[in-house]
C-alpha cells in the first residue's frame, strides 16, 4: 500500500471491487465506493490520483459518474479509468466525451489492470514534472486551454488581486475559488506540485522581484506591497528563492 498514490474504484459488484483493491493495493491506497453516487461524493471529500468507474452502475450510470466529476471544477483533473464488458464503438466514444483516458475491457488480466494504473499514474508525474511553472506565469500545462491551466490562472489572478494583503492565506483563497481548504490543497498539488501556502509566497515573491527592478522603489515598500509585514522574514524568504537579497537583486538589475 502506497498511501501518497491513492485510486477511487467505483464497483457495484463486491466482489469484483474487493478483486480490484487487490490487485492494486501494492502499488495504490485503495478507496472503495460500491454506488455512483457514493463515487461522486468520495471524489469531491477524498479527491484521489486516479478514478476507476464501472459504466454499468445502478442508478448514476458511469458515464454520468464521469459526466459529473469533468462539470465538477474541485474534481475535473482526475484522470477517469473505466471498466466495462461493453465495446461498441458509440460506447467508446460516449467515454472519450467525457474526459476518459484509459479503458479496460472485461474480463481483464490483474497484470494489465496493475499496469496500466501504475503507467498512468507515472505519466501524470513525468508531465507535472515537465510542465511545473514559475508561480506567476500560471501555466499549468503544455496547453493554456486545459481546465488545469484555466483553474491555475484563475487561483493566480485571485493571490494577484490580494497580493497587498498580509491577511491574505489559504483559507481566504479557499473561499475566493468556492473549494474547502482540503480541496484547493490536493488540487493544487496534484496539478502543480506546490501547496496553497507555496504558491501564495512565490507569487509574493515573483511580483517583489519584479518590483525591485523598478528604479522608484525601495526594499522596505516592496516588502509591505507584496504582503509581508516582517521586513527580516521577507529579506529570508527572498534569499531562499533567488539565492542573493533583496538589496543585492536590487543592486544587479539596476546596474
Amino acid at each position: 500500500m502506497n498511501p501518497e498514490k491513492n485510486v477511487l474504484v467505483i464497483e457495484d459488484d463486491l466482489e469484483l471491487l474487493d478483486y480490484i483493491a487487490e490487485v492494486l493495493e501494492d502499488d495504490f491506497f485503495v478507496v472503495k465506493a460500491e454506488s455512483g453516487e457514493r463515487g461522486v461524493v468520495l471524489a469531491n471529500e477524498l479527491m484521489p490520483d486516479l478514478i476507476m468507474v464501472d459504466l454499468s452502475l445502478p442508478g448514476i450510470s458511469g458515464h454520468e459518474v464521469c459526466r459529473q466529476l469533468k462539470r465538477n471544477e474541485a474534481t475535473n483533473h482526475i484522470p477517469l479509468v473505466v471498466l466495462t464488458a461493453l465495446s461498441d464503438e458509440n460506447n467508446l466514444m460516449e467515454g472519450l466525451g467525457t474526459g476518459v483516458v484509459e479503458y479496460l475491457t472485461k474480463p481483464f488480466s490483474p497484470k494489465e489492470l496493475r499496469a496500466r494504473l501504475v503507467n498512468l499514474h507515472a505519466n501524470m508525474c513525468r508531465i507535472k514534472e515537465r510542465f511545473g511553472v514559475t508561480a506567476l506565469s500560471g501555466a499549468a500545462s503544455a496547453d493554456p486551454r486545459s481546465e488545469s491551466s484555466r483553474f491555475l490562472q484563475k487561483v493566480v489572478a485571485i493571490i494577484k488581486r490580494n497580493i497587498d494583503n498580509p491577511a491574505f492565506d489559504v483559507n481566504f483563497l479557499a473561499r475566493e475559488v468556492g473549494f474547502s481548504r482540503r480541496q484547493l490543497q490536493r488540487k493544487l498539488k496534484t496539478i502543480n506540485d506546490q501547496t496553497p501556502n507555496e504558491l501564495i509566497k512565490d507569487i509574493r515573491l515573483e511580483t517583489a522581484a519584479s518590483l525591485l527592478k523598478g528604479r522608484q522603489n525601495n526594499v522596505a515598500d516592496v516588502c509591505f506591497s507584496v504582503g509581508f509585514e516582517n521586513p527580516s522574514y521577507f529579506s529570508k524568504s527572498f534569499r531562499e528563492k533567488y539565492k542573493m537579497s533583496p538589496r543585492e537583486f536590487m543592486a544587479k538589475h539596476r546596474s
